[in-house]
């Protein structure tokens, strides 16, 4: 990776009506947006002239919030899919999504089926990227964004699987496990 010195705007100091590690938090975003691949908190910092333990606490900060995730195996940091989607019928979202969305059609060249994308973004699991099959039936209401029922469907149950346990009652709190068929 080329690191490079990239200009981003310091928050305004004399307006006192301003909270600083906000706008700390929000350069943070900013940066990590032109770095899809990842920073690393040193990198953070040294970009944005941060103390080193000033952006671990405000990157775990984001992380605990869902705003940015941190890979296992590199150890960068990066935007999630929680940063925003567009309305126009295709996922444009944060950077994981560009990042799987040639496994997802890789994975419909190789079943010829209808592949799906979904994402937790740290409250919603969100259909986040499709690939459609010429072959298949198409379910008209899986459309990008949809987010309802996901503990009825592989797509939501794959994921809730895997939540830690906080997570999960947090999702849980928050939702109606309906049944959609008799059987339970």
């Amino acid at each position: 990776m080329i690191f490079q010195e990239t200009p981003v705007s310091q928050p305004n100091k004399s307006a006192s009506t301003l909270i600083g590690s906000v706008q700390r938090a929000l350069l943070i975003l900013e940066l990590l947006a032109q770095y899809p691949e990842g920073l690393n908190a040193k990198q953070v910092s040294q970009q944005l002239r941060f103390n080193l333990s000033t952006s671990y606490h405000l990157l775990n900060t984001l992380i605990d919030s869902g705003y940015v995730i941190k890979d296992p195996e590199s150890l960068l940091f990066r935007l999630s899919g929680k940063i925003g989607y567009t309305v126009h019928g295709r996922s444009s979202p944060a950077q994981l999504v560009q990042h799987l969305s040639p496994h997802v059609d890789a994975l419909q060249a190789a079943t010829r089926e209808t592949a799906y994308l979904s994402l937790w973004d740290g409250q919603e699991i969100v259909l986040s990227a499709i690939a459609e099959s010429p072959l298949s039936v198409r379910v008209k209401t899986l459309i990008i964004g949809y987010s309802e029922a996901n503990h009825a469907m592989a797509l939501g149950k794959a994921i809730l699987a895997y939540l830690d346990e906080a997570s999960l009652d947090k999702y849980l709190a928050h939702h109606d496990l309906v049944a959609f068929t008799p059987t339970p």
